[in-house]
């Protein structure tokens, strides 16, 4: 059985995420996967206080009958104030995340070994901007941080 291309990359990010020391406190999940899926939501939203959640769009293919896929990945990530107990504070997990992928920016050798697999060898990697925090209504503090990846998929995937 093939495994989606969309879904080990889910995996790999999850798995990357909670490798970081600063997001010891935050759980960490994805659109993809069963074992990435388990967010919990209660009446009023999401009841993570702190959460990363890696929204990994379908795979776009940019020419007709071209192995080479765009995958657009997001990284939404909440903090609820409230509930503030934490040994590390929210603005140094941002930093260490945006550290990371600027480390895979940075790095087509840290890209292929971070997201590649037997399903897809990145080519490339590319920051989206965006990444400021906003208060929601719940007075959480939010963020989105974009990034796309280019590469080839192995065929059949």
């Amino acid at each position: 059985m093939t495994v989606p291309v969309e879904n080990e990359l889910a995996a790999k990010v999850v798995m990357a995420l909670r490798a970081l020391p600063a997001l010891g406190d935050f759980k960490v999940y994805a659109n993809w996967g069963k074992e990435n899926g388990q967010r919990l939501f209660a009446e009023g939203g999401c009841k993570d206080p702190r959460v990363i959640y890696a929204y990994v769009r379908p795979r776009r293919h940019e020419e007709y009958t071209n192995l080479t896929a765009t995958v657009e990945i997001e990284l939404h990530g909440r903090v609820d104030f409230n509930n503030r107990v934490m040994r590390v504070q929210p603005e140094d997990a941002y930093l260490e995340i945006v550290g990371l992928l600027e480390d895979w920016h940075g790095s087509i050798a840290a890209v292929k070994n971070a997201l590649g697999s037997d399903f897809f060898d990145p080519v490339g990697m590319r920051l989206d901007g965006g990444g400021e925090w906003d208060v929601g209504e719940d007075k959480a503090q939010n963020f989105v941080l974009p990034f796309t990846v280019k590469g080839r998929v192995k065929k059949g995937n």
